[in-house]
This record gives structure tokens, sequence and C-alpha cells, in this order.
């Protein structure tokens, strides 16, 4: 069961660079609006439906438990694969310029294709050949949706969002990729 946690995005990390940036960002947002939207208009629309006259209730509750059901799998289906995308990950640096205790911010797309922010030690990650995700957690490991301060505090400002354990990013082949980036992965497991 997915934990409600809180997200944003600090100022100091805004004015950062990304390290990389994912080549399907916009695409995978917009995908998400684009099936949030549909999903919405046809729960709107159902209300619209049962106001026609001489309509068989029976065909109505049919067609509108399809359309709503249809719609419904459709948006859970993007959701599920699109969640771990990360569109651009940041390495925060404090006010003297060094990298610090090598703190990574993911972001990501919520529900809606709005950016979405989780903090995470870069040693904690672990490389995974699953669908949809090439890095997740380790075991026991923590992130700023935890609540660990200092993790919260790369992150910034706090907004509603779900948890996130796994990860995507572009092979090395891929565009996005600095140098930066690069020797990050070498160092992950």
């Amino acid at each position: 069961m997915p934990r409600v946690c809180l997200k944003a995005i600090s100022t100091r990390l805004r004015e950062q660079e990304p390290v990389y940036v994912g080549p399907q960002a916009k695409t995978a947002s917009l995908l998400k609006k684009v099936s949030a939207t549909t999903f919405g208009v046809s729960v709107g629309l159902v209300p619209v439906l049962t106001m026609l006259e001489n309509v068989n209730w029976v065909i109505l509750g049919t067609m509108m438990g399809a359309a709503i059901t249809m719609s419904g799998a459709s948006t859970g289906l993007v959701t599920w694969a699109v969640n771990p995308y990360v569109t651009r990950l940041f390495i925060p640096r404090s006010t003297d310029g060094s990298t610090e205790k090598k703190i990574g911010v993911f972001e990501t797309i919520n529900f809606f294709g709005r950016p979405r922010y989780t903090a995470v030690h870069l040693d904690d990650l672990v490389r995974v050949d699953g669908h949809f995700a090439t890095l997740t957690l380790a075991e026991g490991a923590k992130t700023s949706d935890d609540g660990v301060p200092e993790l919260v505090e790369a992150v910034g400002k706090r907004k509603w969002g779900f948890s996130r354990r796994k990860f995507y990013v572009h092979p090395e082949l891929d565009e996005g990729f600095s140098a930066q980036m690069e020797s990050m992965m070498k160092t992950i497991k």
C-alpha cells in the first residue's frame, strides 16, 4: 500500500543545472496529462448520459460502466508505467559549491503530469533489470518521502505526493547524460 508523503522543490535546487534530463520528459508528462483528462471527462459525462430520454437503463449502465472501466484501466496503466520515469536529476551543492553527502534529487511526474521530487542517498541506489525501472532503493533505505531531515531539506517546501522507490533513467547510450551523471552511474552497484 503506497504511503502518502510531502514533496516540492527548494529554491536552491531550482537554480541548479540538472545532471540528467530525460529525453522523453515532455512526452511522458503530456501522456499523463491526456490520460488523466480523458478519465475525468469519462467520469464527468456519466451524469450527462443519465439525462438522456427514452434510453434503456441497462444499455446506458453498460455503456457508462464500460467507458469508466476502460478509461480508468488505461489511466492506471499509464500511471504505473510512467511513475518511475526520471525527467531530471539534480545533485545538490552546498553554498561553498561542493557536493553534499552524495544526495540525488529525482524529478518524476505525478498523476496529473506535474513535477514531483524525491531525494535519496546515491549510495542507497541499486541497478535493476526490471520493466519501467533501472534503479531502485536498497532494502531498508530511506528517502525524503520517509521524512529523513537532510533529504527533506534537499527538496525544500513540501506538498502531497506518493512515495517513490523505483526510478527509470535511460541507458548511457541515450541523450541526457552529463559527465557528472556518467560518473554517478558508475558508482551505483
